[in-house]
Formats: structure tokens, C-alpha cells, sequence
């Protein structure tokens, strides 16, 4: 089991890294719309985290991805 989330979350990092390679080529305007990417990059981050629960998020890491919201609401 653990051998299967482990490639899973290197595919869903390969796809990640892609994305965020060609987020330079997006024009800025529009950008905010894939601040959730970067949301999506930090929970894969928790995935991949070896034992304890990988899934629980830290209070100030939603903190954090509500701020990035916010401000991307705002711009």
C-alpha cells in the first residue's frame, strides 16, 4: 500500500511540476486563477509525508491557503 501512494503522488508531482513550469508563460492577469496549483502542491506535499496522518492540515497552512485565496479574489 504505501509502495502505491508513493508512485501515485510522484505522477501527480510529475503533472505538478509541469504545470507550474508553464505557469511563467501565463499572462499575470489571470494568473491567480492557479493559486489553487500551488494549493494542490503543498497538500501533495503532506501526501507524501511518511507516517503519522499525511492528510491532516496545519492551522497555519489553512490559514495560509485562505490568505492566498483572498488575495487572488481581490486581484
Amino acid at each position: 500500500m504505501e509502495a502505491v501512494r508513493l508512485a501515485l503522488a510522484a505522477y501527480a508531482r510529475d503533472h505538478l511540476n509541469a504545470v507550474t513550469d508553464r505557469l511563467s508563460q501565463i499572462a499575470p492577469a489571470i494568473r491567480p486563477a492557479f493559486l489553487p496549483t500551488l494549493a494542490n502542491n503543498a497538500a501533495l506535499r503532506m501526501v507524501e509525508r511518511s507516517g503519522g496522518r499525511p492528510y491532516v492540515e496545519s492551522r497555519s497552512a489553512a490559514v495560509h491557503r485562505l490568505w492566498s485565496y483572498w488575495r487572488a479574489m481581490r486581484a
